[in-house]
């Protein structure tokens, strides 16, 4: 919960709420990136179900294609069959006895035997290979639509796990948004109340009014650099994310290096260096003794199974030298 402020503070409360209002972007900016790196990965899952399915409705109109086919070759077949059971049967009745009187010779007659039975056996051939071809199809078809309401299903899920994700984007730019205008409005009653301690103490409260004031006066202007919009994160090296919940044995060392991460994001609290080819840039993590950390920077010397944590004095660096810790990535 953070202080609370109105025009009736001082400057020390309205320090402290400065402080509390720094720690609360800081934490947001991290949350906000750990959550474009999820929402990135949804994106791109959400185009992988989008193109196993435009590939998936291609193969299903070829094999509606080839249903077609199937049926135009059998029905044609049957046909044929019937004009020869006709023929052979309702029209003109041959025998092979007939065909043998008929015949100008023995070879004669023993040809028109096998044409009739070549033809039969031809026509059974064609109709045999269409009910096949267009049992197999059919088949086809039936294991393609099932595959793609399995893939309809899982791209309604991954679209809406990627609006959701949008979603807590657009809150965490808001409230990063509104804890600016917070510190901006902090800045200006900082300056307001010491302008009023100023010109209602006698000289000695002025000079200690003074005293009290430069800190904050250096914080007005560290607050306005902090007003310029944070420069674009740079694309990181796009590692397979583990599953949540996945341990993982690393050498922990700590940093209280200032300014800008390797990610664009100003280094504090709960912010941990990582080789990004082992744990991926925007992975949560739990690091005992440290706590919640977001893997949010890069370095030379971090390479492997190790990492950095960020802490604020050099005390606490000294304190923490390296250790040998199981972390759980989220």
């Amino acid at each position: 919960m953070l202080p609370t402020a109105g025009h009736a503070d001082n400057p020390t409360t309205l320090r402290a709420r400065g402080a509390a209002l720094e720690a609360a972007e800081q934490q947001a900016r991290l949350d906000l990136f750990a959550l474009e790196s999820r929402l990135q990965r949804a994106r791109t899952t959400l185009a992988g179900l989008e193109t196993r399915l435009t590939t998936l409705e291609r193969e299903r109109s070829s094999s509606r294609r080839q249903l077609a086919a199937a049926r135009r070759t059998l029905a044609a077949a049957e046909e044929r069959l019937a004009d020869q059971v006709r023929a052979l049967y309702v029209l003109e009745e041959p025998d092979v006895l007939s065909i043998f009187l008929g015949a100008a010779s023995i070879e004669d007659a023993l040809d028109k035997v096998d044409s009739l039975e070549r033809s039969a056996d031809a026509t059974n051939g064609v109709l045999d290979e269409a009910q096949a071809a267009r049992v197999r199809v059919v088949t086809l078809l039936r294991r393609q639509t099932g595959r793609r309401a399995e893939l309809r299903q899982l791209r309604a899920a991954a679209a809406a796990r990627a609006q959701e994700l949008a979603g807590a984007q657009a809150s965490r730019l808001a409230y990063i948004a509104q804890l600016r205008d917070e510190r901006v409005l902090n800045g200006q009653q900082i300056a307001e109340a010491v302008a009023a301690a100023e010109s209602a103490g006698a000289a000695a409260t002025v000079q200690t009014a003074i005293a009290e004031s430069a800190p904050s006066i250096g914080s007005i202007g560290a607050e306005a650099v902090a007003q310029e919009p944070p420069p674009q994160l740079q694309p990181s090296p796009q590692a397979p994310a583990g599953p949540s919940g996945r341990t993982l044995t690393v050498v922990a060392t700590a940093y209280t290096l200032r300014g800008t991460t390797a990610t664009g994001i100003p280094t504090g609290p709960g912010i941990v260096a990582v080789d990004p080819t082992v744990i991926p840039l925007g992975t949560r993590m739990t690091i005992p003794g440290y706590g919640e950390g977001v893997a949010a920077d890069t370095g030379g010397a971090i390479k492997g199974l190790r990492i950095d944590v960020w802490v604020a004095t050099e005390a606490e660096a000294a304190q923490w030298q390296w250790q040998t810790v199981t972390i759980t990535l989220h």
